[in-house]
């Protein structure tokens, strides 16, 4: 029922499908002339949706959470993403540019607002040679340490990162749950003690903790960590810097942060030093990354593509679409001919499809056009293998969804697949 609704839903719309997009982008059906295949697209959907629907218990799905909060951003990401497509359509329509060039506009806002976003939760990127890429410090919403008990409770103790304290004499005065999971040492074992260097090297040296105390300059503290030390940007005699401890766990990159510990004089009475692993401080960096996810693009779906423009490009330049063309739509007429793409793209994928009656290029009417993307959209459900949306639950749902489980629903899915076509047929008439 989900892979029909996908599917029946981007039939619609110029941006609801590669199929319709390429269909808009070649002139062949103007942007609201699509929203006339709105009701059969509803049809080919609602059809095995009320068949499938007796299969179903008369259960309610258990409710994970009670509350959802958004993320700061949340709001405006929506609403520069439904302006992303605005910009695309007046691009094309008012400016007579290509759709991509609006598309790629709403994009840039996005870069920039996400980087806002990243500036407001203290992950502002910047490129240096300490990580990469890397935010301002791992730590940066903390700003101020006190040397009162409740401050460093709430830091250490209470805190989801793994951390620890030293007083003015590197005696160990707070080791929290965090880093006994990361380390694998107890605070009963050092606190109290000055062993604090135990979990990470085999013997005893200053730790970033120590020199932060001890108010070393950077550039002897550097030495001790082969440069990959800098400055904290947003915290006054903090340090960062990035390691790699063998004899933790398996072996990991830890970056870590130490930061000072003062009284009310201002004076520097201790250190607290927050751990982080490399992989969850780069994930927890990611989030709202637009850039570095555009970055990580599919490039085997894009070279997929590539290879299918060549492959029927070079089908049209040896004659056999043009012959192709002559057979379906001067010998059974556009009618049945777009009818019979749409069984063709349940078993090929619905993009070459399209992209090989485009490149055919026969003379029909908008509500031909109109047609053929209907069943070109809709037809990949009859398969799970058909469209995208099959191929990615399949992926997903293991042993629930399976080309089996949904053959078995092919008639009925084939059954709405005829019913839009009657009823685009019937409803847009005046279009043939």
């Amino acid at each position: 029922n989900i892979v029909v609704a996908a599917n029946a839903g981007g039939a619609f719309s110029p941006f609801g499908d590669i199929t319709t997009l390429m269909v808009w982008q070649s002139g062949k059906v103007g942007f609201f002339d699509f929203f006339h295949i709105f009701l059969p697209a509803l049809v080919s959907w609602l059809v095995p949706a009320f068949a499938m629907m007796w299969a179903i218990p008369t259960l309610k799905p258990r409710r994970v959470s009670g509350k959802v909060e958004l993320r700061f951003g949340a709001e405006m990401m929506c609403f520069l993403f439904l302006a992303a497509i605005v910009f695309a359509v007046c691009f094309h329509n008012f400016l007579h540019l290509p759709p991509a060039m609006g598309m790629m506009f709403g994009l840039a806002l996005h870069g920039f607002y996400s980087y806002r976003v990243q500036l407001h939760e203290g992950r502002p990127g910047r490129y240096e040679g300490i990580l990469g890429a890397v935010s301002d410090g791992p730590h940066s919403f903390i700003r101020e340490v006190s040397d009162s008990d409740e401050a460093l409770e709430q830091i250490v103790d209470r805190g989801c990162v793994p951390a620890f304290a030293i007083d003015k004499n590197h005696t160990v005065t707070h080791w929290n749950t965090a880093l006994k999971d990361l380390t694998g040492i107890s605070p009963e074992d050092l606190i109290g003690s000055s062993k604090h260097w135990t979990p990470f090297y085999k013997e005893e040296r200053a730790i970033l903790a120590d020199m932060v105390v001890d108010q070393v300059p950077i550039e002897e503290a550097a030495k001790h960590y082969h440069g990959q030390l800098r400055e904290n940007a947003g915290i006054e005699q903090a340090y960062d810097a990035v390691s790699y401890f063998p004899n933790i766990g398996d072996g990991k990159w830890l970056t870590f942060t130490a930061l000072p510990v003062r009284n009310d004089e201002g004076d520097v009475v201790g250190a607290v030093e927050l751990i982080r692993e490399v992989s969850e401080f780069e994930r927890e960096r990611a989030r709202f990354d637009l850039m570095r996810t555009i970055s990580r693009a599919e490039w085997d779906t894009l070279l997929f593509f590539y290879g299918v423009i060549l492959s029927v490009g070079g089908l049209a330049l040896f004659g056999f679409l043009e012959a192709a063309s002559h057979a379906l739509y001067s010998g059974f007429g556009a009618t049945m001919a777009n009818s019979f793409v749409g069984l063709i793209s349940s078993v090929l994928d619905n993009i070459p499809v399209m992209f090989a009656v485009l490149t055919m290029d026969p003379s029909m009417s908008v509500g031909q056009w109109l047609l053929v993307t209907l069943t070109a959209g809709v037809g990949g459900s009859m398969l799970a293998v058909g469209s995208a949306a099959g191929v990615a639950l399949l992926g997903t749902a293991h042993g629930q969804y399976t080309f089996m489980s949904h053959l078995k629903w092919t008639p009925v899915i084939l059954l709405g697949y005829a019913a839009s076509i009657l009823c685009h047929l019937l409803i847009n008439s005046v279009m043939m």
